[in-house]
């Protein structure tokens, strides 16, 4: 039984949580989720929720498991904590992909343990639909306990000084000419050259799901942009030991190890590439079925309406969004110097195999 195994464990030395207890139904163990729900405070580290698990583990095996998934074992997760305090600000960051994102700036509250300044507010629309207004006193709770984010309003504490939200005619960075798309709920920078764009871009790119560049985080992705040693993704493989030893706090074993993992990004799977050039929509399992039909980037970038149609879990929006994107001279550049750095753009799924 599983209940043995923790106790073993426990009298050989390992730390094993000491509130398990083992039920005789469903109904008690429902009863103790309950009781946990209301006495989470108890203990002195965060918790979530409860895991229930059949004890008997002769049965895991035969129940099995469905992807990642045990059906021998389920989380009960509680709802979120929630307090109130006042949204100072409704502000705006740019994304990758140009996108308009709005954000709650608030008087700092603690929730769930952390402190939050600041919360996830989706877009014009939502706000809108929760009637949220710059001034009010609104609910604030950790989404999964861990991503901030704005209920409600307490409409009853508005004093009539409230303002309504309304997104921005031009980008907050770069003053571009804001673009809003009829069947889209957000609003864009068209602006490939705004700087936030390029900077999130950068990151993105040199992200473990992306190009796995060690050393190319958000900070350096700044950087690397503000002082105009990197302008588009393409800039990161011009970049040597020596430029970057220049940089305040750069070191010679921090930069070579740093162009080391950038020329050997170069080998990284086509759909991993695809997924690094930060079109819109084409998140990583988009990127994967392109590569698997097309495998080669050029075939991507010169395939019709029609063609990206015939992919299984390529729809209008995301095929107009990489016909677009395809289009514009400025992106075919960025790709014919990712080429002419060798980076990897054909083959469809790279696997292993051990012996």
């Amino acid at each position: 039984r599983h209940s043995e195994i923790l106790h073993w464990l426990a009298t050989m030395g390992f730390r094993v949580n000491e509130e398990i207890e083992v039920h005789a139904s469903l109904a008690d163990a429902y009863q103790r989720v309950k009781w946990w729900g209301s006495h989470r405070d108890r203990v002195d580290y965060d918790i979530d929720g409860v895991v229930i698990k059949i004890d008997d583990t002769e049965e895991w095996e035969r129940l099995g498991v469905v992807g990642r998934e045990p059906r021998w074992a389920t989380a009960y997760k509680f709802p979120p904590q929630q307090r109130t305090t006042k949204l100072v600000d409704i502000m705006i960051n740019v994304g990758r992909t140009g996108a308009l994102n709005p954000f709650a700036v608030l008087e700092s509250v603690v929730v769930g343990g952390a402190r939050v300044q600041m919360a996830t507010l989706h877009n014009e629309q939502d706000i809108h639909r929760k009637d949220v207004r710059i001034g009010d006193t609104v609910i604030v709770q950790r989404a999964g306990d861990v991503i901030p984010q704005v209920v409600a309003p307490v409409v009853s504490l508005r004093d009539g000084s409230e303002l309504i939200f309304e997104m921005p005619k031009v980008c907050p960075v770069c003053a571009a000419a804001v673009v809003h798309e009829e069947e889209a709920a957000d609003y864009y920078c068209p602006n490939l050259a705004c700087p936030e764009q390029q900077v999130r871009l950068i990151e993105h790119f040199a992200s473990r799901g992306a190009m796995d560049i060690e050393g190319l985080g958000s900070r350096m992705a700044a950087v690397l942009f503000d002082q105009g040693l990197v302008e588009d993704v393409s800039d990161i493989y011009g970049l040597t030991v020596e430029r970057l030893t220049q940089l305040e706090r750069m070191g010679d074993k921090s930069a070579t190890n740093l162009v080391d993992s950038i020329r050997s990004s170069t080998g990284r799977p086509l759909l991993n590439v695809l997924f690094a050039l930060g079109i819109r929509h084409v998140g990583a399992q988009t990127a994967r079925v392109l590569a698997e039909h097309f495998g080669a980037m050029q075939a991507i970038l010169d395939a019709g309406d029609e063609e990206l149609h015939e992919v299984e879990g390529v729809g209008p929006i995301v095929g107009r969004s990489i016909e677009n994107w395809a289009k514009r001279p400025e992106n075919r550049a960025i790709v014919d110097k990712l080429v002419a750095a060798g980076v990897n753009m054909e083959g469809a799924i790279i696997t292993s195999a051990t012996n």
